[in-house]
């Protein structure tokens, strides 16, 4: 059996970018990484919605912005259609299944002052 290996070299923009991250003193090194997944799974007393397409996010911390941005979404449609859903979470959670973080949607609002 051969085995025929493709041999790439480099367009002329791609050689313009690593310049140009040469520069500015861009890691391109850093530029080939994938930023982490995070999957937003919606938990009730009935049960759980699943987010099977995820979404990439830089940091932990962006997905907590995310999923409060979600929960008051959701919390503000409910209301428009007469629904309590505040006893509703998101569970944050990584590639392989593991729960990160929960976001109560009580803990997205705040108090009437």
């Amino acid at each position: 059996m051969i085995v025929l290996r493709y041999l790439r070299t480099e367009t002329a923009g791609e050689i313009f970018l690593r310049n140009c991250l040469e520069i500015y003193g861009i890691d391109s090194a850093a530029m080939g990484r994938a930023m982490p997944r995070f999957y937003f799974n919606i938990v009730s007393g009935t049960g759980t919605i699943a987010d099977f397409e995820g979404t990439e996010l830089a940091t932990l911390e962006d997905a907590r912005h995310e999923a409060v941005r979600d929960a008051r979404a959701l919390m503000s449609q409910a209301v428009l259609s007469g629904k309590d859903i505040s006893a509703r979470e998101i569970q944050v959670c990584n590639e392989e299944g593991a729960v990160l973080l929960i976001v109560p949607f009580t803990e997205t609002i705040r108090p009437f002052e």
